[in-house]
Formats: C-alpha cells, sequence, structure tokens
C-alpha cells in the first residue's frame, strides 16, 4: 500500500456506507466477499469492439476490458498505471506522474484513437496520444483497449488500435456524496469529490478532483543545477454525466469534463547542440462535450444521434524553444443499431468532422459512412464485417474494410480468434 492510501481519509455521506456505494469512493481498497454459492460471474462484456455490446468472448478482435472491479484491485490513482498493465500497449512518462507521456501498440510509433464516452480526446492539431497522467480513476467505470488496425470503424487515426474509457454513473435512489483527501512526502495532496444518484428518470454522475506536488528529479544532478531542481505536478479535473429518460423509448445524454494541468520536467541528455532551460514544463487545458440523443424506434432499431465537442490549448518551453498550440474538434454522428435477423447485427453510421488548428488558422474536414455486419453463424462462431468510405478535403476519399471471426472448439475452453 502506498503513503497515499496509508494517510488518506474519507468522508462520506449515509448513503456512502454501504458495502455497494463503498466502491464508488476513490482511494478506498477493499475487496467484498460472499459466500453464496447463487452468485455467479456473469462474463465480461465490450462496446469498443464493434460499436454495440458483445461479450468479450466472442469478438474476434483483440480486446482487454477492464472493469470497476480490475480498476479498484489495481490499487492506483491515475489511469496510466492501470493501462501499462494492459498487454500489447507500452506506456512510457517523460519523468514525473502527470508529465506527457507516449504510448505505442504492437510496437507501432503511432498513437491510438482515444475516446471518453464516445469523445476523440486526442491532440486534434498534432493527434498527439491523450496524456492518461492527467485522467484520475475516481471517474472511470470501464477501459476498453482494442488492438489492431481499427480505421473501418473509427477513421483513419486508428491505425494501430483504440482505447475507449467510460465513465461511471449513478448506483443509489437516493442522492450519495463522497470526498477524499491525502497528503503525502514532497507536499504532495490529493482530494477529490463525487455525487451520483440513479432514479428511474435521471441518473447522473458528478466528480471533482485535484493533485498538487513539488515532485523530484529524475535525471543526474551533477549534470547541472538545470537537472537538479524538483519538477513539481498539479492538475485539477471536473467531470460530470447526466442521463434522463425522456420517455420509455428515448434518452439524452450529456457529458462534461474540464481538465487544467501543468507538470515540469528535465532538459533531455547533456548535449553541446542545445542550451538547457532551468525551468522546463509543459502546461495543458482541455474542455470536452457531447450531447446524445437515443432513440428505441422498435425492437430492431435503435438510433443514436450524437455531437461532440473537443477544445485543446497546450503551452510548453524547453530547451527548443516556445510551443503554443490551440485546437478543437467538432464532430456530428449518427449510429444505427439494426437487428436484421437472428444470426445478423448491422452497425450503419454516418459522421462528419472539422479540426482546426486556431494557432496556423488551419482546418480539415472529413465525412465518412460505414457499416458492420456482426454475424451470428453458430453458437461457436462469431464473425464480423466492416466497410467505410471517408471523404477527406485535404487527402480525398479512402476505403477501409475489416473483418474478424470467432471459434469456440468441442472442449469449450480455447476459442480460436482472427483479425
Amino acid at each position: 500500500m502506498n503513503l497515499f492510501s496509508m494517510l488518506s481519509f474519507h468522508i462520506s455521506t449515509r448513503a456512502c456506507l454501504g458495502a455497494a456505494a463503498l466502491l464508488m469512493c476513490t482511494g478506498l481498497h477493499a475487496q467484498i466477499e460472499s459466500n453464496d454459492s447463487s452468485i455467479v460471474d456473469l462474463p465480461k462484456v465490450t462496446v469498443v469492439a464493434s460499436r454495440v455490446e458483445q461479450s468479450t468472448g466472442v469478438v474476434g478482435a483483440s480486446v482487454t476490458t477492464l472493469d470497476l472491479d480490475d480498476l479498484l484491485r489495481y490499487e492506483h490513482e491515475l489511469a496510466s498505471d492501470v493501462i501499462r498493465h494492459v498487454e500489447g500497449v507500452y506506456l512510457r512518462n517523460n519523468g514525473n506522474p502527470g508529465s506527457t507521456a507516449g504510448m505505442s501498440m504492437r510496437g507501432l510509433p503511432l498513437a491510438p484513437v482515444v475516446l471518453i464516452d464516445g469523445i476523440e480526446v486526442n491532440d486534434p492539431g498534432s493527434g498527439f496520444v491523450y496524456n492518461f497522467g492527467n485522467l484520475p480513476l475516481a471517474s472511470i467505470d470501464r477501459i476498453e483497449v482494442l488492438r489492431g488496425a481499427q480505421s473501418a470503424l473509427y477513421g483513419a487515426n486508428a491505425l494501430t488500435g483504440v482505447i475507449s474509457i467510460t465513465t461511471r454513473q449513478g448506483e443509489t435512489t437516493q442522492p450519495a456524496a463522497a470526498v477524499g483527501a491525502s497528503y503525502g512526502s514532497r507536499d504532495s495532496v490529493r482530494a477529490f469529490a463525487t455525487l451520483s444518484q440513479a432514479t428511474e428518470s435521471v441518473d447522473y454522475f458528478v466528480t471533482a478532483t485535484y493533485e498538487d506536488t513539488d515532485g523530484y528529479s529524475v535525471q543526474n544532478p551533477e549534470w547541472g543545477p538545470e537537472w537538479a531542481d524538483d519538477d513539481l505536478f498539479r492538475n485539477q479535473t471536473m467531470m460530470g454525466k447526466l442521463k434522463w429518460k425522456l420517455s420509455d423509448r428515448v434518452d439524452l445524454v450529456l457529458f462534461g469534463s474540464y481538465q487544467d494541468s501543468k507538470s515540469e520536467y528535465d532538459p533531455g541528455l547533456p548535449s553541446p547542440w542545445t542550451q538547457p532551460v532551468m525551468d522546463n514544463f509543459y502546461e495543458s487545458e482541455q474542455f470536452l462535450s457531447k450531447a446524445q440523443l437515443s432513440a428505441t424506434l422498435s425492437q430492431a432499431w435503435i438510433s443514436n444521434v450524437a455531437v461532440h465537442y473537443n477544445d485543446f490549448r497546450s503551452y510548453a518551453v524547453d530547451s527548443f524553444g516556445v510551443r503554443d498550440n490551440k485546437a478543437d474538434l467538432l464532430k456530428f454522428e449518427w449510429l444505427n443499431d439494426l437487428r436484421i435477423a437472428d444470426w445478423l447485427n448491422s452497425i450503419v453510421g454516418l459522421e462528419w468532422e472539422r479540426a482546426e488548428d486556431r494557432i496556423g488558422s488551419h482546418s480539415m474536414d472529413t465525412a465518412a459512412v460505414f457499416v458492420e455486419n456482426v454475424l451470428t453463424l453458430s453458437d461457436a462462431l462469431h464473425a464480423t464485417v466492416a466497410l467505410r468510405l471517408d471523404d477527406n478535403d485535404a487527402y480525398g476519399r479512402e476505403v477501409s474494410w475489416r473483418t474478424s471471426a470467432s471459434y469456440a472448439l468441442p472442449n469449450d475452453r480455447t476459442r480460436l480468434k482472427a483479425s
């Protein structure tokens, strides 16, 4: 157990005193055991693999799902510390916690697409991967890692894979609140607060987190004062999701997130070609929002219309100079889940997005249409076939495709997968 866990304290309302609600409190590492033999572990599900809910066992693609129990079991505070445990993912930090992290999947030098509740959160201007060091686990319900080329469903940027993060929702019919704080060495402070509720018509979860530490130097201090100074980290995040049941067939989902962080880091290795800077730092500010309307038009047709917005700003100073970045992404999406037959489920979608670099006054529009057929050929054999057409005003039209299959051997313990 780390120092933060030993010094942490938690103050909760009465609704958070129950065992189920205690699982909502970040930093509380408890395992609930039961001797009831009637309790059965349900198979994990994934949404990211085909954009509809499926059991991970029948998915042909390589996917890992970490649910809330998994996240609590790791006893970490940040999403970056959990994701680095996933096979096929290489996550590296550029210094202290919260510093800009590089990521690769399956050894390819390209960043995967990162989604938070369906919103693409990578830097819209540069395409650099989202910094998981700024994302606390207090808001997360599930993390899905889909490895391999996924451009047929998620566009050209998903060449190496997709990481999809689902935020938490209310679990109790009465309002439930939780707060916690911890203090450690190097004047390290962490604090969080959550508020949630789930009724028949309204479901919401709101969280705020704060972290501040003086940090430490990860380089050799004998190289000079530029490498010997401590490197601070500060991050504050506010996130909320509201689901409103307008009728028996129509739901409205609203999501918003604001994150502001600063991290210092040391210069690279000493070099005669560059002059080290005393204060190397990276600041970022990001605002995310989403509105989605979901309608069950019939037993065989569910339609979702959504608009996403990602406003990203960053500012960095180091030996390479000053880098100022302002970019945003506006996206409209129409997704349809069609149950055509017992053995055939089709997902048909239309997308339009505009990525804009506000520093250079450049923008790029992309329109896309895609379809994926999910086939249940037998109890043992499942397959998918996907096709996508992208029309980009800078690169023209491109077609992407993907197929996958999953087959369970007769022993019912081994499944063969191909994608």
